[in-house]
């Protein structure tokens, strides 16, 4: 956006420019947003370190607070039903979908997922690393999951990946354009990393230890996992009739 503006030149005026031009030509969510401006104030931060700029033009800007910022949705069985039976049009999108939602992977960990990885005897992935300490981690499939990677494998060919890319030599990188087609299909509104937010909501339901769900979820730290978790009205009764159950 700011090509080869000198550094110290930018201005809050054009940070506003880079927010109009953010929401409008990408049509980002607040969430996003806000992401991007605390990148950008952190580079702005750096620059001013090594004099490259005398103050930091993002600190003059609103950035979205976290209660805009905030859009989590844990899909009902009927949204997800509509949802895949929208997004089977696009393989690839169904089956990094279906990852998400039943393994907790985030979205660019099944993109990268390669056959090395992938253990069909024994019922697991392998996460190889991530944006976090925990990210590398061995995954036990669902019967679901295992069948959908043992029919993909039917029919690799010679691709390393999973979810090989048609466009070039490699895996998929991006899956939003099929993602917002399923949307309007479906008649949903969510976005995909929701798909693991539903999961790990599931997960808590089900059961499911907190320390247990970190490690799954590839987190180092158990702090993480509570904005991952939004338990439903029913779960929290039943665990209040369990707690009750106990005294």
């Amino acid at each position: 956006h700011f090509g080869r503006a000198v550094v110290s030149a930018i201005t809050a005026g054009h940070v506003e420019d880079y927010k109009a031009w953010r929401r409008t030509e990408h049509e980002v969510k607040e969430v996003t947003l806000r992401h991007d401006l605390h990148a950008l104030s952190g580079f702005f931060g750096y620059a001013m370190k090594h004099n490259w700029a005398r103050s930091n033009p993002v600190r003059s800007v609103e950035i979205p607070s976290d209660a805009d910022a905030v859009r989590i949705h844990v899909l009902s069985p009927v949204e997800e039903s509509a949802y895949f039976n929208a997004a089977a049009r696009w393989p690839n999108l169904y089956g990094v979908g279906r990852l998400m939602i039943l393994q907790g992977v985030r979205p660019e960990e099944a993109m990268e997922l390669a056959w090395r990885s992938v253990d069909l005897e024994a019922g697991t992935i392998r996460i190889e690393s991530g944006k976090t300490k925990g990210a590398g981690r061995t995954l036990r499939l669902t019967a679901e999951a295992r069948t959908l990677l043992a029919s993909r494998y039917a029919g690799r060919g010679l691709s390393p990946w999973v979810f090989q890319s048609h466009k070039r030599d490699g895996h998929i990188t991006k899956l939003q354009g099929s993602h917002d087609k399923a949307l309007e299909a479906s008649g949903t509104a969510f976005v995909l990393y929701d798909l693991r937010h539903t999961c790990a909501t599931r997960w808590s339901s089900a059961g499911v230890d907190i320390a247990t769900i970190a490690k799954w979820l590839g987190h180092s730290n158990l702090r993480s996992v509570g904005k991952y978790i939004h338990p439903t009205t029913e779960h929290d009764a039943a665990m209040a009739a369990r707690y009750e159950a106990y005294l």
